[in-house]
Parts: C-alpha cells; sequence; structure tokens
C-alpha cells in the first residue's frame, strides 16, 4: 500500500474527509491462475511494479462538511498523484445507488458508471 494514497481533508484544521485508494491486485492475480505456490508468490512482486490501476476501496465526508468543495479538492489532488505515479485508471467500486452525492463526484470527475452490484438479505 502506498501512503500517498490515504489522503485526509481538513476543513478549519478538523478532519473532515479522508480516501483510501489501493493497488489493483486483480491485475496481478490473474497472471497467477490462483496457486499460491512459491513460484507464483515471486510472480506477484514482480508484476507489483506493472500496477497501474488503483481501487477507491474508502471514501467518507463527515456530513456537516459536505458541499462545501472538499470532496472535490480530495478528487483533484488524488488524481494529480495518480497521474505522478503512473496510474492510468481507478475503480471506485461499491459506491451504493442510492448514494447520489458520491454518484455525482465520481462522474464530475470523469468516472463512468459500467456494473452494478447487488446485495440480498434474509434471515437465516
Amino acid at each position: 500500500m502506498d501512503p500517498d494514497f490515504v489522503i485526509l481533508g481538513f476543513y478549519d484544521g478538523e478532519p473532515a474527509s479522508f480516501v483510501l485508494s489501493l493497488p489493483d491486485w486483480h491485475l496481478a492475480f490473474k497472471h497467477v491462475n490462483g496457486k499460491s505456490d512459491p513460484l507464483n508468490l515471486v510472480r506477484l512482486l514482480l508484476y507489483k511494479k506493472k500496477i497501474n490501476r488503483l481501487r477507491v476501496s474508502i471514501f467518507g465526508t463527515v456530513p456537516k462538511y459536505r458541499n462545501k468543495g472538499l470532496e472535490a479538492a480530495i478528487f483533484a489532488h488524488g488524481y494529480q498523484l495518480a497521474r505522478q505515479k503512473g496510474i492510468v485508471a481507478a475503480e471506485a467500486a461499491w459506491t451504493a445507488d442510492d448514494n447520489h452525492l458520491m454518484r455525482a463526484g465520481i462522474e464530475a470527475a470523469g468516472g463512468k458508471h459500467y456494473k452494478t452490484h447487488r446485495w440480498y438479505e434474509r434471515d437465516i
């Protein structure tokens, strides 16, 4: 994990927003066919240098600080940082359908909706 991709946003000196982005290890795992022997561990570690995508895992803003431009500033900072480090794409998976603020921010930053995950629940 690159600590530069843990971004904290402050508003009037108080922590107000954060984002955690991780390397997209799926790019490396597809080259070892699900096998975890020592040779494939070495392959994974070597392929780590070629990972050029991120997964935006967690993004949150304290409710009283929303709609103040903080999310846009964090998106812009993360985008510039990613470009400097050779990242060509990022996935903001697990964004709920009804999270309109987050979806609007992702789309404003150039993101496109391409996949929908559904959650089902039942008592057992």
